[in-house]
């Protein structure tokens, strides 16, 4: 398991309202996402978005 993965596993839920957010912060069965002022609100989404916000929130 690579560490973005664990970092990613350990975020803190919340519940963006976007569709598309929760696509992709799918994983393991769980909705993960960041912080509320770090939450993408409009699409499309790719995967560096998620970890430059994870990133802020987490260092």
């Amino acid at each position: 398991m690579d560490n973005r993965w664990v970092l990613v596993r350990k975020a803190r839920v919340f519940a963006p309202e976007d569709q598309g957010i929760r696509d992709v912060l799918m994983g393991a069965g769980k909705i993960l996402a960041l912080s509320e002022p770090d939450a993408l609100s409009s699409g499309p989404f790719d995967v560096s978005d998620v970890e430059h916000g994870i990133q802020e929130t987490f260092g």
